[in-house]
């Protein structure tokens, strides 16, 4: 293998999408992962929508996200030929009176009505005592979908190495960057909740996130929306499919599935649906999220030519196309012509 631009370590979400912008621009590069089928980017319903959280709020930064990464996976889906976006609104369920009088109050301050509706047009056999409300631009990414298809395609070009990444077989020295027989000029740590123990980024503080999320079938039920209540979705995944979460376990990085986090999703699921369901399949993830929210794009103080991009956390749809952008157009070629947008 001749020496490359970019070494990218880990195939989630974040080093799917930056390795195919390195392929857009065409920069040389090589993607390290081991293949690990706990990876949160392949459990995540990679849903977006421009009001979220407890608090629901609109954040001015996803406004400008969303239209980035809408147009980024369109392009992932023409050289990838398959479908992977899907745009769909969200309709919020409100879960008491109380709740439905606070988002109408908000109604009334800025540019929250150019994003919802309140008890317009309603998704049937949908239970809503209190109404609901209509959000969008919203929908999801198939995100397991992307990430297995682009890794089919680097493996057909000789691009990705299937293995653990071994820090202790990194050689770097004046002459030259090497890890085993790749020689390169960069390399960007993209680990997931495992970047929390990469030594040479000690000082960003990972914080592993567990979610919880199932996969139902519900014959009967058709649903054109996103639904959501008390903090759980249910995304429509086609025909009688759904995929339902999540829940967040902030400090748990046990991967394996937990009964308390299904049952908390089950009993959301009994108030959105009228049909019988069953649940085909139950996985959790670790998301890598950070004390402050903020998206990692690290460069090493002593070795410039070291990054970390991690820290995604539960907007990783909106987050990873943006920040990535951000890393390249600052680090790794200087006249990116991306969206002029200072970074954030």
């Amino acid at each position: 293998m001749g020496k490359i631009n970019t070494l990218v370590v880990g195939q989630g979400l974040a080093g799917s999408v930056f390795s195919f912008m390195l392929y857009r621009e065409q920069i040389s590069f090589v993607v390290i992962d081991p293949g690990e089928a706990s990876s949160a980017s392949l459990v995540a319903a990679g849903m977006f929508t421009p009001i979220s959280g407890q608090r629901k709020t609109i954040h001015p930064l996803t406004l400008q996200q969303i239209p980035v990464a809408t147009n980024f996976f369109r392009e992932a889906e023409a050289l990838l030929a398959c479908r992977l976006l899907h745009e769909q609104p969200v309709y919020q369920v409100f879960a008491s009176a109380t709740e439905r009088d606070d988002f109408a109050a908000k109604m009334l301050q800025g540019n929250y009505a150019a994003h919802a509706v309140i008890n317009g047009t309603t998704p049937v056999n949908v239970p809503q005592e209190f109404g609901g409300a209509a959000i969008s631009p919203s929908g999801w990414v198939d995100c397991k979908k992307f990430i297995l298809q682009w890794r089919r395609w680097l493996e057909g070009r000789n691009l990705l190495v299937q293995e653990s990444f071994d820090y202790s077989l990194f050689d770097v020295t004046p002459q030259a960057n090497k890890y085993k027989d790749i020689e390169f000029e960069n390399i960007v740590f993209c680990e997931g909740f495992r970047g929390m123990h990469n030594p040479f980024f000690a000082d960003q503080h990972i914080v592993p996130c567990k979610g919880e999320v199932l996969t139902v079938k519900a014959p009967g039920s058709h649903v054109d929306y996103i639904l959501k209540r008390s903090g759980i979705y249910l995304v429509p995944t086609g025909g009688q499919g759904f995929k339902a979460g999540a829940t967040y376990q902030w400090g748990n990085s046990s991967e394996e599935p937990d009964l308390t986090g299904r049952a908390t999703i089950e009993a959301t699921i009994g108030k959105l649906v009228t049909a019988a369901y069953e649940v085909t399949k139950h996985e959790s993830g670790i998301r890598p999220t950070t004390k402050n929210r903020e998206v990692i794009i690290a460069q090493h103080p002593l070795r410039k030519n070291m990054f970390m991009f991690n820290g995604l956390g539960t907007k990783g749809v909106l987050n990873a196309p943006w920040f990535a952008g951000k890393l390249l157009q600052q680090y790794f070629k200087p006249s990116f012509p991306g969206e002029n947008n200072s970074a954030s």
